[in-house]
């Protein structure tokens, strides 16, 4: 049985890649980095062969250096923090292990995780995107947004300096200066973007491989109900896998910019959809949280990529998707609008895919409850 590595955080991101990767017949490793905890429900998975919690990435780093392989041993991660670590350290891991990259140079991914970068790129290659500035967090240039258009929404303008718990949407130009000083502790710099008001969010996840320069682009996620705190916006909470991708969306320019930056590795795009115009937010370059739901629904996106870069025929892996309903299980409780109990019920019972709770591995939903309570 082939091995191959997780790394990521204690979280339904980390389990259900391990699950994908389980089921797709490897021998598993997971290495959740936590400096916070000193137990993971994400471990009780029965996918996992080997488990190892770490506090810091640079102890996970000297970890694997220490072993040697007699194969590359794909490496997977869940956070844009640890797909960065992994990225500037390419040239001494590249010699062991198969990682997600751009162009096969250190540092290729973490350019281009620069929004600033990644959106002017997106729209040289034909994506459309939202008005947008950057800006200093200190707030220094707030004179020049007086004319803005609000509301906007601001966010880190690089992923791993800071997620979705520094996003905020301010109405006016006095938000806007208060929200800059609030995410300044965390980032020096920040995307400044008009906010639309969107119909729904569609999400794209798909692989490519720049051995063969094959791109798999299965489908995609029609969100019905998202995460609406700005600590935690968009984040799924509710959705459908469909086969088909919104038509309003430029495949082929989403395939210049992959092939543009020379990425090899599996991702996800997002975008707001708004009056049938999609609009380009960002790539991410490495699992996403939803990668239940594609597995769930019959593509199993790492298990083709790394078949793909081992020159394997994939012709006979499934690469489109089933429909499916899909939840986040917490996302969906806390974000509910809990005054219409019956639509509630009606969308839990029409839910066939989960990301905690998994009747063929239920031990991660049990101790994520057990956890929670001591």
């Amino acid at each position: 049985m082939d091995k191959v590595i997780v790394i990521g955080n204690n979280h339904h991101n980390t389990l259900g890649l391990v699950r994908s990767l389980g089921r797709g017949g490897f021998n598993v490793s997971c290495f959740v980095v936590d400096e916070a905890i000193d137990r993971s429900f994400v471990a009780k998975s029965k996918y996992i062969h080997f488990f190892k919690l770490f506090k810091t990435f640079e102890s996970l780093l000297v970890y694997l250096k220490e072993k040697k392989t007699e194969t590359l041993v794909p490496i997977f991660t869940t956070s844009d923090e640890g797909a960065e670590f992994l990225d500037l350290h390419y040239g001494e891991l590249s010699k062991n292990y198969l990682l997600n990259n751009c162009g096969h140079k250190q540092g290729g991914i973490s350019h281009w995780m620069n929004k600033e970068i990644m959106l002017a790129k997106a729209h040289e290659c034909g994506l459309r995107i939202p008005k947008g500035l950057i800006v200093k967090t200190n707030a220094l240039e707030i004179d020049l947004l007086k004319d803005f258009v609000y509301p906007c929404i601001i966010k880190p303008h690089k992923s791993s300096e800071a997620g979705k718990t520094n996003f905020r949407i301010c109405e006016d130009c006095q938000q806007l200066k208060n929200a800059l000083l609030e995410i300044s502790n965390v980032c020096d710099q920040a995307i400044v973007q008009e906010y639309i008001n969107r119909d729904y969010e569609f999400l794209m996840m798909g692989m490519r491989s720049s051995r063969t320069g094959k791109i798999v682009l299965p489908g995609g996620l029609h969100k019905l109900r998202v995460c609406q705190h700005t600590k935690s916006l968009g984040m799924l909470a509710y959705a459908y896998t469909t086969p088909g991708i919104e038509p309003s969306i430029d495949v082929n320019a989403l395939r210049r910019f992959l092939e543009a930056i020379d990425y090899d590795g599996i991702f996800s795009a997002e975008f707001m959809i708004a009056q049938d115009k999609a609009y380009f937010l960002e790539i991410n370059f490495r699992n996403d949280g939803t990668q239940f739901c594609f597995e769930g629904a019959g593509v199993n996106l790492p298990l083709l990529w790394v078949e793909s870069e081992r020159d394997e025929d994939i012709s006979h892996l499934q690469q489109i998707l089933d429909e499916k309903y899909c939840m986040v299980e917490i996302n969906y409780v806390k974000n509910m609008n809990w005054t219409h109990p019956i639509t509630a019920i009606k969308e839990w019972k029409n839910t066939q895919l989960f990301a905690l709770t998994d009747k063929n591995d239920i031990r991660p939903a049990l101790y994520k409850l057990i956890y929670a309570f001591k």
